[in-house]
C-alpha cells in the first residue's frame, strides 16, 4: 500500500518514517480508497450517505483501519441499521469475520485523536498540507 501511494519502501530508504511523505500518502489512500469504499458500504445497506456527517468520517476510519471487505461483511451482518449514527455505534460492538477489537475501537480512538488535534492546534500554527499534495 505505502509503495501504491508513491511512498518508497526498501532496504535503504523507508518513506514511512518520514511525517509529511506518509501523511500525504495517507491522504491519498483515504481519497481514493477509504471515502468511496465507506459510500460503497453505506449505500449497499440502504443509507442516504453525506460524506461531511460524522457517522460516515466514522465509517471511512473503519475502512482505513479494516480493509473495506472487512467493513462492508461485518455492516451486512447487523439489523435494524436506521440511519448512519445506528451503524456505527452497532459497528463498536461487532465482532465479524476479520473485524474484531481493533476495528471496534478505531473510530472512538480517532474521534479522540481529532479532538486532541483540534485543540492542540487552535492553539498553534496549523499543519499545511496543499491540494495539490493529495
Amino acid at each position: 500500500v505505502a509503495r501504491r501511494y508513491g511512498l518508497r519502501v526498501n532496504r535503504y530508504r523507508d518513506d514511512r518514517t518520514n511525517f509529511r511523505k506518509s501523511a500525504v500518502a495517507a491522504s491519498k489512500l483515504f481519497k481514493r480508497y477509504c471515502i468511496p469504499s465507506a459510500r460503497r458500504t453505506a449505500e449497499s445497506i440502504g443509507l442516504e450517505v453525506d460524506e461531511s456527517s460524522l457517522w460516515f468520517k466514522l465509517l471511512a476510519l473503519h475502512v482505513y483501519n479494516a480493509g473495506g471487505g472487512n467493513v462492508k461483511k461485518a455492516a451486512r451482518s447487523l439489523e435494524n441499521i436506521e440511519n448512519g449514527n445506528d451503524l456505527i455505534k452497532q459497528l463498536w460492538h461487532t465482532k465479524y469475520g476479520a473485524f474484531g477489537n481493533s476495528s471496534q475501537n478505531y473510530s472512538p480512538r480517532g474521534c479522540q485523536t481529532y479532538r486532541a488535534y483540534t485543540n492542540y492546534f487552535s492553539q498553534r500554527q496549523e499543519i499545511k498540507i496543499k491540494e495539490h499534495d493529495i
